[in-house]
């Protein structure tokens, strides 16, 4: 084998004092805290080494394993097989080159057999904000609309200067640019990008601005905040400074209004967290709760009884539900345990055909909670996720994750709707509506958006928080997207009650959901879009009762 190590030059002494100079003391190197991310082949973890005046902290990307695949891929393209870790390092220096805040590049290595990498890494420098954009733009206090408003331009002009450059990179997300407020840079803020591994050379730029904006979710950028970005962009970029067509025209709707998702300070992307133990995903960070609960492996987790069942009329018979309460240290903890054990042929052809023939069930919500969570929607924690599988066969699967916070709004709105003023009602409608615009936006149907499995909680301030759960049933980029979409506002229309939500609330429901899907036209021709969808959801709403009737269902 051939092992290549690159170190930059004043980085070298500080690396030959901690003894990481060679390809193996980088492999083996202890972290000096919990790892960023975990991947099957792959691990990012923190490190911190002794330098002058202070300690250096540094991100440690290893892979352990270079996939074939990757390799396959670049001799299709013919080009040199190059790991991801080599890649990044190069794109890197690409960005440098253009004047793009990036996380500093400190050393590489490689290790080749004949023509193809097969384990490699990246050594990187922590960079010096403490905060992601996603963290800022969720954040309700000491934000104020001026500072949000320097940032997206901040963000145009660095999406700008990659068109410039020729570069693409196609995951723009802003979890992946950390910022920092800064009175010596033009907009007032300071931006690094980190997981630039797939930036590449590209000239066509097909609405690139309008991609990162609409994956600032969970946040609805304003008019003049997208105008900010768009202004910025076209200077940086070269383009003329003309009205967005097309596809990117959406994100400067009319009618386009601030309304955050409002969640926990502590969820971020919270279902991302866990972590593979011997065929096991667990959540680290939630150990003590998993010891009390006698659950540390897929046997105990399928053996636990302590729970009480939930069943309900329609559920199957190889699902189980249940209810564990636990005293952890003297707080209450309840969390749900969902069991698929032997599905039958039909369940299993289901499952297959739903595109997912090697992923169990439980696998499948737990993948749709991570997906719902990446762009800001709050859901349950995940904390445990087992599957035994044969080949495409499920055998059983378990999940086990938290209580969803609050009540549902089945029993919510009976009991407050009421005796709420307008200005409440209309927060409640606004965070409904912003889920569910989110959700559809980002390629997301949950086909069961019931009141029932809506949460909500209301905090000392009046200020409302929606939470989804039920989430074994949502497609990810379907076909006919426009039939799950009604199918889910049917959903919600059919079991909001008559009695209580009236005909404004509805409507105010629907224009709080369609800000940024009409775009910029004609007042008549969104109107004209709103009574397409009315009709529409009504039939679907009909169907829906007589589908509850059929099955004896109040």
């Amino acid at each position: 084998m051939k092992t290549n190590v690159q170190i930059e030059p004043q980085y070298a002494a500080v690396l030959a004092a901690a003894g990481l100079t060679e390809f193996d003391a980088f492999m083996e190197r202890r972290p000096d805290g919990p790892p960023a991310s975990v991947h099957r082949h792959r691990e990012t973890v923190p490190i911190c080494v002794n330098g002058q005046p202070a300690p250096r902290r540094f991100f440690l990307k290893r892979v352990f394993r270079v996939p074939a695949k990757h390799a396959r891929a670049d001799w299709l393209r013919r080009r040199v097989a190059r790991s991801q870790a080599w890649r990044e390092w190069e794109a890197i220096a690409r960005l440098e080159s253009a004047r793009i805040g990036v996380m500093r590049r400190v050393a590489v290595g490689e290790r080749r057999r004949g023509v193809r990498a097969v384990s490699a890494f990246l050594l990187v420098e922590a960079v010096e904000a403490e905060r992601t954009v996603a963290d800022w733009l969720r954040m309700h206090d000491g934000v104020t609309s001026r500072m949000r408003h320097r940032l997206f331009a901040a963000l145009g002009e660095t999406a700008g200067r990659l068109i410039r450059a020729g570069l693409r990179w196609p995951d723009a997300h802003p979890r992946h640019v950390f910022a920092a407020p800064a009175d010596d840079v033009p907009h007032g803020w300071r931006l690094w990008l980190i997981d630039v591994e797939r930036v590449e050379s590209s000239q066509s730029t097909p609405d690139f601005w309008a991609t990162w904006v609409r994956r600032l979710l969970p946040v609805e950028p304003t008019r003049f905040e997208q105008l900010a970005f768009w202004s910025r962009f076209c200077c940086a970029s070269g383009l003329p400074r003309t009205a967005p067509v097309g596809e990117a025209s959406r994100m400067l709707a009319s009618t386009s209004r601030f309304v955050p998702l409002r969640r926990p300070t502590d969820s971020s992307d919270a279902p991302r967290g866990l972590i593979n133990r011997d065929g096991v995903w667990r959540d680290p960070s939630s150990e003590p709760l998993l010891e009390s609960l006698g659950m540390r492996d897929a046997a105990e987790l399928f053996r636990a009884r302590n729970g009480s069942p939930l069943d309900k009329p329609g559920l199957d018979a190889h699902r189980r539900r249940e209810r564990i309460e636990v005293d952890l240290n003297g707080r209450r903890e309840t969390v749900f345990l969902k069991r698929w054990l032997s599905p039958p042929l039909a369940a299993q052809l289901r499952r297959i055909a739903g595109g997912a023939p090697w992923r169990a069930t439980a696998r499948i919500e737990w993948r749709a909670a991570r997906r719902l969570a990446m762009v800001g929607i709050d859901v349950p924690r995940v904390l445990l996720v087992a599957s035994e599988m044969l080949g495409p066969w499920e055998c059983r699967s378990a999940l086990l994750m938290r209580e969803a916070a609050g009540t549902s709004l089945e029993q919510w709105v009976p009991q407050h709707w009421n005796g709420l003023s307008r200005a409440k009602r209309n927060a409640v409608i606004a965070q409904v509506a912003a889920v569910a615009r989110i959700m559809h936006r980002a390629g997301l149907f949950h086909r069961d958006l019931y009141l029932s499995h809506l949460f909500v909680t209301v905090d000392d301030a009046g200020l409302p928080r929606v939470s989804l759960i039920d989430l074994g049933r949502v497609l990810d980029s379907p076909l006919r997207r426009e039939r799950w979409r009604i199918k889910d506002l049917a959903a919600l229309h059919y079991s909001a009650p008559s009695e209580l939500v009236g005909r404004t609330d509805r409507f105010r429901f629907l224009r709080a959901y369609a800000t940024d899907l009409a775009g910029p036209r004609r007042r008549v021709d969104r109107h004209a879009r709103y009574r397409r969808w009315i009709g529409s959801i009504e039939s679907r709403a009909v169907r829906i009762a007589r589908h509850d009737r059929k099955r004896g269902r109040a």
